[in-house]
């Protein structure tokens, strides 16, 4: 397996207290040709020589809101001493996935997992405590149901098992391929929900908004992002060609032996 880039990212990567051991295991793996690293760049003095001789690329996003100690001129000539490429993301808005009550509608379920391009498109694969799930919020969605009360009532996704079998690349194809939608999908929207204005949150914030009462699923619905799915998909598609077609061209993967 190989990709153009692999992205790290969480959370926040620069609170791992590991960060450079990561870097150097997925340097080592070959996985990918560019490692860039993702940060809402509110721990400048985390950014360490270390982590720059490990990475490609640094992503800052910045939230409206949220202090940042950055001297970016400081930031740019560190970087590129390191041959480092710096982006800044100036973020707004965030699209509203997770919900506070279960979808009863089973096509608008399903209308939520076949456009979620967090599953089918972004390849947002996770592994969590040895299994391989397809959705990110998959696996993390248990505390959050907990504290509403309802995860004794719902069933879960349970991925694909890494470890003692023998029938892992059958498992993770049938599993990524399959159309029934996860479990978890009657609790989010997916990639369709509307944009809403970005807010900090601390405790007592985010304690209100785990109960606050939300309008009807429909209504949180996206129409734009909901039309706009056949066409990203076939976006996505081209690309993915166009990005295969270039590295066989340029001999970055192996053409199949001829039979």
């Amino acid at each position: 397996m190989h990709s153009d880039e692999i992205r790290v990212t969480g959370g926040e990567p620069l609170l791992h207290e590991r960060l450079e051991a990561v870097l150097d295991v997925i340097r080592g793996s070959g996985v990918a040709e560019t490692v860039t690293l993702i940060t809402n760049g509110t721990l400048p003095e985390r950014l360490t020589p270390g982590v720059l001789e490990r990475i490609d690329r640094l992503w800052i996003d910045v939230y409206p809101g949220v202090p940042h100690h950055w001297d970016w001129a400081s930031l740019r000539r560190l970087s590129a001493r390191h041959g480092v490429a710096v982006w800044r993301r100036n973020v707004r808005n965030f699209r509203l996935t997770i919900l506070n009550s279960p979808i009863q509608d089973r096509s608008l379920v399903q209308t939520v997992y076949t456009t979620c391009r967090s599953a089918h498109a972004w390849s947002c694969i996770q592994i969590h405590e040895g299994a391989v799930f397809k959705c990110a919020v998959a696996p993390y969605l248990a505390p959050r149901l907990r504290r509403l009360g309802l995860v004794e009532r719902q069933e879960r996704d349970r991925g694909v098992t890494i470890r003692g079998t023998n029938t892992l690349a059958r498992d993770l194809a049938e599993y990524l391929a399959s159309p029934t939608p996860l479990p978890e999908c009657r609790f989010c929207l997916g990639t369709i929900g509307r944009l809403v204005t970005h807010r900090q949150l601390d405790d007592e914030g985010r304690a209100r908004e785990l109960h606050d009462r939300q309008p009807s699923p429909e209504r949180l619905i996206s129409a734009g992002a909901l039309l706009a799915q056949p066409f990203l998909a076939l976006i996505g598609r081209w690309r993915a060609t166009h990005r295969l077609k270039w590295r066989l061209r340029y001999g970055l993967l192996q053409r199949p032996a001829p039979r």
